[in-house]
């Protein structure tokens, strides 16, 4: 591998821009639900268009939703990948969350743990062993996000 060329131009594209004007990201993809953005620290997560965000189905360590939190793979035999900064929303510790770990290209690999509760959509009691990726807690700043999205969403050229 040869040494790294210098930075380019920054690429054009849609943005989504909440009603404060505050621009939350470049859209990946749009539809009559949301949009999945790139925030402006390179993280990806989506949007619905009303600005809430949606709980994800995530096993916890421990019972009534608290402990280590992972997102749910559905299968505790494979090992799957996602996005390395992969933006989830966790209910239950009413907070963004991404993957603890990043493998060396950029992705999380998923892996099996042992659980005692989920959100699905709300806290319940669910023991076994589960397959996902483990998470964290990251701010909205870090995320590249405002602490409130204001609505209504716009898309901006």
């Amino acid at each position: 591998m040869g040494p790294q060329g210098p930075i380019g131009p920054a690429g054009g594209g849609a943005t989504l821009v909440d009603h404060n004007s505050v621009t939350l990201g470049k859209i990946l993809s749009a539809d009559s639900y949301g949009a999945t953005i790139i925030t402006s620290t390179g993280y990806m997560i989506f949007i619905p268009w009303d600005g809430v965000l949606p709980p994800a189905q995530l096993w916890y360590s421990e019972a009534s939703c608290q402990g280590t939190a992972y997102l749910n793979s559905g299968d505790d035999e494979s090992v799957y990948k996602i996005y390395g900064k992969t933006i989830v929303y966790s209910g239950s510790l009413a907070s963004l969350m991404v993957p603890a770990s990043v493998d060396p290209d950029g992705t999380s690999s998923s892996g099996a743990f042992a659980t005692l509760s989920i959100d699905n959509p709300n806290c319940q009691p669910s023991g076994g062993t589960n397959g996902g990726w483990e998470l964290t807690p990251i701010s909205a700043a870090a995320a590249g996000l405002p602490d409130t999205i204001a609505t209504p969403l716009s898309i901006s050229q």
